[in-house]
């Protein structure tokens, strides 16, 4: 099973404040693979690397 949720983003370094207003934001949908071992286990939280996608820098807290 997968869970979906959402994703925060953070500008990579190739970002500029007078870009601001004119970056294209993408839509993102991310999938906790192997769900079900979260729960089985205990776990009370999980995050995510950061990824690149789209002229950003993502993660999952």
């Amino acid at each position: 099973r997968a869970l979906l949720g959402k994703a925060h983003v953070v500008p990579d370094a190739e970002w500029r404040m007078q870009d601001f207003g004119k970056t294209h934001v993408p839509d993102l949908e991310w999938r906790i693979h192997d769900f079900s071992s979260l729960l089985e286990t205990g776990a009370k939280s999980a995050t995510s690397a950061t990824f690149h996608c789209s002229g950003y820098n993502w993660y999952a807290p």
